[in-house]
């Protein structure tokens, strides 16, 4: 192995982003005015806490399904296939607010913030000389970009790979190497980063990652048990002496 770049997760990673009922409740109330506004009359009639209803219902249902060929659905035909199917609304108003719904589901959901240490340990990384890019599954093609450019943590990061772009979400290696081939690495020369030990850790080193690192997030799944990683964080500066020893047994190219 030879140092090329390192590759994050993002959510629980780069950011926290812990669930709240207010937040959820907040964030449907805004998904139905947004689609009558759109001109889904089907809805007019349903009260808040059954659309609600209907929204959990139905990501309930996705979530399940993707978990068997870890498929993700563009943002159109998650509302068309899953959260609104059988809702009677047109599918055109669907794939016009589609995009608009998945981003408040990635983003109003959860209050999002960055790791407190992230520009100062992503900052330390950069002037290494070291290439940093995100592998992140989201439902949304927006939610990525938004929160890095809140956070001000954009220019760390190239490429960002999406799940709901690529088409595929971890820990199917698949959107690993389409990660690498469009950075021009190898994965054998990446370390990966991240807080799930079914999708980061083990997808990882399932596509065959050079090195893994498993950052604790205090909101992991009960169930989320998975592969051991190379090393273990509970701060992103942490990364720095695993950086170094990498470099000290396979020096980074200049």
């Amino acid at each position: 192995m030879k140092l090329e770049m390192i590759f994050f997760d993002m959510g629980g990673t780069i950011d926290l982003y812990p669930e709240s009922e207010k937040c959820v409740t907040d964030a449907c109330s805004k998904m139905k005015k947004i689609l009558e506004e759109a001109g889904a009359e089907q809805i007019s009639g349903q009260s808040e806490n059954e659309f609600r209803e209907t929204i959990l219902k139905g990501l309930k249902k996705y979530t399940s399904w993707r978990t068997v060929d870890y498929i993700e659905l563009l943002p159109e035909k998650l509302f068309s296939d899953f959260i609104l199917k059988g809702s009677g609304i047109d599918e055109g108003i669907i794939n016009r607010v589609a995009e608009d719904l998945a981003f408040l589901i990635d983003t109003g959901f959860f209050n999002r913030y960055p790791r407190p240490e992230a520009a100062e340990a992503l900052g330390a990384i950069r002037d290494k000389g070291i290439r940093m890019g995100i592998i992140s599954n989201v439902m949304s093609r927006g939610q990525v970009g938004y929160c890095l450019d809140k956070y001000g943590l954009s220019d760390f990061f190239d490429p960002v790979v999406l799940s709901s772009v690529y088409g595929k979400r971890k820990p199917h290696p698949d959107i690993f190497h389409h990660a690498c081939e469009l950075a021009g690495v190898e994965l054998s020369d990446i370390i990966y980063v991240g807080n799930s030990p079914i999708k980061d850790i083990g997808g990882a080193q399932k596509a065959g990652a050079g090195v893994t690192v498993f950052i604790d997030y205090f909101e992991n799944p009960p169930g989320d048990k998975g592969p051991v990683a190379d090393y273990s964080i509970s701060d992103l500066r942490e990364l720095l002496p695993i950086i170094d020893k990498v470099q000290k047994l396979c020096p980074c190219p200049s």
